[in-house]
């Protein structure tokens, strides 16, 4: 204002979704609704019922959201101390209105659920939702993202109540205390295996998301992510390099190990930052990217 910056005041968090108006996905173009899923194209939308995640991961954009909020009080399990009040939803009745019109009006096939962990969402208004849909079925395929610890034998019943069609979880990488130590997530290996079968067991798609390049990750902890996948045998794995994201703990690690410039200038498109990385070469981060799902579906 008048040439001098201004800076807005910190913003109330939205203590309930109820308010937020329907989506407005007229404003797109029809081909935006068409999306691989599964060897089928599929009219699909990215679709949120929840806002907030209970854990901590160091690495996440989600923990830069919590701090902004003053939610920083962790346990040592790397979850919030006071997530019921970070955690905000849709009613049941909201959130079946709302995909039954985007069915109506844009003969959506696939919801994508933006949720940033679905199964820690109030588990009342997850029954609700599923007794709607079974009353009067949607006809709707739904892809969800949770964490491995949160798929058990009752979560798999909900699930198949919701119609829930694939399940998204992050593996990050293979080594449990790496995960522990250096990334604040805190989830037992067992527990992944098991997520896994019990997906398979129900006819449920599942999908691994892995994370290369991570500050202090050696190519023994790459090889040994790819023969962990090789053993859970998802329907999909993907593979990222590692994002550095601005404001979390784990950005600052890279500058600090010189493996990142703070500022950096023509970007590769997919390595995002152009990594120095001491234990693995820039190379060799693009041959296991580009060789991941490979190697990990070899047998």
């Amino acid at each position: 204002k008048n040439g001098n910056l201004q800076t807005n005041k910190k913003q109330n968090i939205f203590k309930t979704l109820e308010e937020i108006p329907n989506y407005d996905y007229s404003l797109f173009e029809d081909q935006i609704f068409f999306r691989a899923y599964n060897g089928e194209v599929l009219r699909a939308i990215d679709y949120e019922i929840s806002r907030g995640c209970i854990y901590s991961c160091s690495y996440c954009v989600e923990t830069v959201i919590q701090k902004y909020y003053n939610f920083d009080e962790i346990t040592p399990s790397g979850a919030l101390k006071s997530a019921k009040s970070y955690l905000r939803n849709k009613s049941a009745k909201k959130i079946y209105e709302e995909l039954s019109s985007y069915k109506k009006d844009f003969g959506i096939q696939l919801v994508r659920f933006q949720d940033t962990n679905f199964l820690t969402i109030n588990r009342k208004v997850l029954l609700e939702l599923a007794e709607l849909i079974k009353a009067k079925p949607l006809d709707l395929k739904f892809y969800i993202e949770t964490r491995p610890e949160g798929i058990n034998e009752k979560t798999i019943g909900l699930l198949k109540d919701l119609g829930v069609d694939g399940v998204g979880m992050g593996l990050e990488l293979s080594g449990e205390e790496f995960r522990s130590s250096k990334l604040n997530r805190f989830v037992d290996q067992k527990k992944i295996i098991n997520a896994f079968k019990l997906l398979r067991d129900n006819q449920i798609k599942s999908s691994a998301y892995n994370i290369i390049g991570l500050p202090d990750q050696d190519e023994k902890s790459v090889l040994e992510t790819i023969e962990f996948n090789k053993m859970l045998n998802p329907n999909n794995i993907t593979v990222a390099f590692y994002t550095p994201y601005l404001g979390t703990a784990e950005q600052k690690k890279p500058f600090s190990k010189n493996y990142l410039n703070e500022y950096e200038k023509n970007l590769d498109p997919q390595i995002r930052s152009l990594s120095k990385h001491s234990l693995l070469s820039k190379n060799k981060l693009e041959y296991y990217k580009n060789n991941f799902v490979r190697l990990a579906r070899e047998k």
